[in-house]
C-alpha cells in the first residue's frame, strides 16, 4: 500500500513539474524510481542509511560525524564511503526520527539521553542493530550499525556451509540444547556469537515455548516462521525520573522483571541475549529456574569468560563467592567462537573451545575443554571425554556416546 501511494504522489508531482517547466526529460524513469525509493526508505526504512544496509556483504557501518563513513564487508574489506548527510545536524535529526518512530518502543536521542542502542526496522528482510552516541559525549554524532546476515540459520548450516564447527561438535551442542543445559557463548565483538545462539536454538522443538530477553532485540527467533512457533520476545525498557529505594525508575521494565514474567508465561526456554552489565543478574536467574538458558558474553577464551562473569557480578555489589557458586552449580557449557583468517586469506568464524563447567574446590568452577584446536594442525578436535553424568544426560536427547571413542572424529570428517 505504501509503495502504491508513494508512486501516485511521485506521478502527481512529476505531472505538475512537467506542466510548469515543459521539460519532458527532467523526470526520466530512473529519477522517478530513485525518488520513490528515497521516500519509501525515509518513511519506513532507515532513510539515507538504507542503501548501505541493503548492500550485499555489508556487516558493519561505522559513522563518525556526517562526513566520515567506513563500511566493513564479510570478506574482511574496510572501505571508506562518501558522506551520507550534509551536516552533523542532519545526521542527528535522522537518527532521532529513526529512534522515536517506534511508538511506545521509541527511544530518546539527544544531549540529555546521549546513549542509544536499539534494533532497527527490518526492511527488505535485512535485520540490523544501531549503537549511537550524541555530543557532548563525543565531539560529533557517532553511530555503528551491525547488519545481521545469518538470521534463519541451523547447526547443520554452520557445519556444511560455513565450516564453523565439526559434525561431532554440532551433535554434542544440539543434544546439550535439547537437554536444557545452560550454555554461555563467548567471543569478541563481531565473532558470530548471536548467530551461533540462533543456530543452537534451531535444535529445539518448534513447539517449545521460548522467551528471549534482551536490552535491544537482535535474536529474532519470533521471525523464523515454522522453525519456532511459540516465541515471546521481551525487551528491557528504560525508566525516567528519580530512582526509588530499590534503584528502579518509574516506567522501567528490568531484565529481571522479564525473567519473572517469562516464567509466569510458562516459557520452557529462556534466552538472555548479550550479557554486558546488569544482564548478569537475569542470566543467573534464568539458569536457576532450570528451564535451560543460552546467553552470550564478551571474552577471549573460556577462562576469561568465567572471570568476566565474576567481574560483572562484583560490579553489581555481590561477592566473588556468589558468582563462582552460581557458575559452578548452574552452568554446563562454555562455547568459545572466534573470527580467524583461513589459509586463503578469507575471514571465517570457528568454534575454538567447548568446555564443560563443573564445581571445583570450594564451589570454584573448573572448565574442562571437551573440544579445542590442535596447536599443530589448527583443526577442531576432541580433547577430553565429557563427564559420565553429562554424557548420560545428553544420551536421553539424541547423543551417541560412541562419538567419544578414539577415531570417531576421523569418521565424522
Amino acid at each position: 500500500m505504501a509503495r502504491a501511494h508513494i508512486n501516485e504522489v511521485v506521478q502527481a508531482h512529476v505531472e505538475r513539474a512537467i506542466g510548469t517547466s515543459g521539460d519532458q526529460n527532467a523526470w526520466a524513469s530512473t529519477r522517478r524510481n530513485a525518488t520513490a525509493k528515497a521516500l519509501l526508505d525515509a518513511l519506513f526504512g532507515l532513510g539515507r542509511l538504507q542503501p548501505l544496509v541493503e548492500e550485499e556483504g555489508v556487516e558493519n557501518i561505522d559513522i563518525r560525524g556526517h562526513d566520515t563513513v567506513f563500511v566493513k564487508y564479510s570478506d574482511g574489506r574496510i572501505v571508506q564511503r562518501p558522506p551520507i548527510w550534509n551536516s552533523d545536524k542532519e545526521m542527528i535529526a535522522e537518527l532521532q526520527f529513526i529512534a522515536a518512530r517506534e511508538g511506545e518502543g521509541g527511544r530518546p536521542y539527544n544531549a540529555t539521553n546521549p546513549d542509544l542502542d536499539m534494533d532497527l526496522p527490518a526492511v527488505g528482510g535485512v535485520y540490523s542493530r544501531l549503537a549511537a552516541l550524541h555530543p557532548p559525549i563525543t565531539p560529533w554524532p557517532k553511530a555503528v550499525i551491525r547488519v545481521h546476515r545469518l538470521v534463519d540459520v541451523t547447526l547443520q548450516d554452520l557445519v556444511t556451509e560455513h565450516q564453523t564447527m565439526t559434525p561431532q561438535q554440532a551433535a554434542f551442542l544440539g543434544a546439550a540444547v535439547r537437554a536444557g543445559a545452560s550454555i554461555v557463548v563467548s567471543g569478541a565483538p563481531g565473532d558470530g556469537k548471536t548467530t551461533l545462539v540462533r543456530a543452537l536454538c534451531s535444535a529445539l522443538d518448534p513447539l517449545e515455548h521460548i522467551a528471549t530477553i534482551e536490552k535491544e532485540r537482535e535474536l529474532y527467533l519470533d521471525r523464523m516462521g515454522d522453525r519456532h512457533l511459540i516465541v515471546t520476545p521481551m525487551q528491557h525498557r528504560k525508566g525516567q525520573g528519580e530512582r526509588a529505594a530499590d534503584g528502579t525508575q518509574p516506567g522501567e521494565y528490568t531484565l529481571v522483571m522479564c525473567i519473572e514474567k517469562a516464567l509466569r508465561l510458562d516459557a520452557k526456554r529462556i534466552i538472555v541475549g548479550e550479557v554486558r552489565g546488569n544482564e548478569i543478574d537475569a542470566m543467573f536467574q534464568a539458569m536457576q529456574a532450570g528451564v535451560g538458558s543460552i546467553s552470550t558474553l564478551h571474552a577471549y577464551n573460556t577462562v576469561d569468560a568465567i572471570e568476566r562473569m565474576v567481574t560483572l557480578t562484583v560490579s553489581r555489589g555481590l561477592t566473588t563467592e556468589y558468582a563462582y557458586r552460581q557458575i559452578s552449580r548452574n552452568m554446563k557449557l562454555l562455547v568459545q567462537i572466534q573470527k580467524i583468517t583461513d589459509e586463503n586469506g578469507r575471514p571465517r568464524r570457528i568454534i575454538t573451545q567447548i568446555g564443560e563447567v563443573q564445581p571445583g574446590e570450594g564451589d570454584r568452577p573448573t572448565v574442562t575443554d571437551v573440544f579445542g584446536l590442535d596447536p599443530h594442525t589448527q583443526l577442531q578436535v576432541l580433547l577430553n571425554r565429557p563427564s559420565e553424568a553429562l554424557i548420560k544426560r545428553l544420551e536421553n536427547h539424541g547423543l551417541d556416546r560412541d562419538m567419544f571413542l578414539p577415531g570417531s572424529e576421523d569418521r565424522d570428517r
